[in-house]
């Protein structure tokens, strides 16, 4: 947080790196030369001149208390940095509403929900992309002989091996030789094969596959990418830019927090590390935060039981 007061009204910058619930307490402002002496509907939290919405559960903030907001990170070339004004001491703004958000009597909540799953590092720099995204993962270079470059990564909470998977792979074609073709990129999966395709020129290639059953595990999973360096041209030059994975998650929280789009009535998140739960839920009617969330402890963790909504909601 980047915070500087005034004279007669104080104005804080928050800085918002990852999207979610945020939360402000009052020795954050405090530490920072803040003095936050006043009732909460003097605290106006705006982004970009749009009015923010906040929560807390105390009128005014004194120490041990903290209000709450919804922030957004950017996804930009540059920054994933988004800036929220806070000012203190003039018109407020409007709270977040409560809802009831206890469980129903359904007794078979959900046992999962759609993850995506994005390897998209922007390692490099890349003044000729193809396309409006000019940073990408890797540059692989093959001369006349073959080529290979394996990308690990990890799932977790995988639902079930069986379900529906889907995989994209984003990748660039560089060299543009006189003679065609240019490129020859061969993709698995876990040994699966996802990709074998010879294209020319300066380009951005996509391809989407759907995944057989057992091709994800729990885990460790790599990607690899081949050039065989086959296509009678002195060098072939490709850059691997991202991967993305659809799959079927379990609602296991990790690093104590969960973030999910699903529909439903009721919903059970585990493996939570304390009692101290919050659980909002951004409806297509706009944010709301929930009470009487039930709270159970499984002997190794807790768990949180809350209402769904009738329609698509993110929790």
């Amino acid at each position: 947080q980047e915070m500087s007061s005034g004279s007669r009204l104080q104005n804080v910058n928050l800085k918002v790196r990852k999207t979610g619930i945020q939360r402000v307490t009052y020795e954050a402002l405090v530490a920072a030369g803040i003095n936050p002496n006043a009732t909460l509907d003097k605290f106006l939290l705006t982004q970009r001149g749009v009015q923010v919405r906040i929560y807390s559960p105390a009128r005014t903030l004194v120490p041990g208390a903290f209000f709450e907001f919804y922030g957004e990170a950017l996804d930009t070339v540059y920054t994933d940095t988004n800036v929220y004004q806070l000012q203190i001491g003039g018109r407020g703004s409007a709270p977040i509403p409560e809802v009831n958000g206890s469980a129903s009597i359904v007794p078979m909540p959900p046992a999962s929900y759609t993850e995506t799953f994005v390897l998209n590092r922007q390692l490099a720099y890349a003044n000729y992309a193809p396309a409006e995204e000019a940073w990408y993962d890797t540059s692989m270079l093959a001369f006349t002989a073959l080529q290979n470059w394996a990308f690990p990564f990890d799932l977790d909470a995988l639902a079930d091996p069986s379900a529906p998977a889907t995989v994209e792979l984003v990748a660039w074609g560089v060299t543009d030789w006189p003679q065609s073709p240019d490129h020859h990129l061969v993709a698995s999966l876990n040994g699966v094969a996802i990709a074998d395709e010879i294209f020319d020129g300066l380009i951005e290639k996509r391809w989407t596959v759907d995944l057989p059953a057992g091709t994800l595990v729990n885990g460790a999973n790599a990607l690899d990418l081949t050039l065989p360096g086959d296509t009678g041209v002195s060098w072939d030059l490709v850059n691997f830019d991202e991967l993305r994975i659809s799959y079927e998650r379990s609602f296991q929280a990790r690093d104590g927090r969960l973030k999910f789009t699903a529909q439903g009535a009721d919903f059970v998140v585990t493996n939570l590390p304390d009692r101290d739960i919050v659980v909002y839920r951004l409806e297509p009617q706009g944010l709301r935060r929930l009470r009487n969330v039930r709270v159970t402890w499984n002997g190794s963790a807790y768990s949180a039981t809350f209402a769904g909504h009738s329609q698509v909601a993110t929790y």
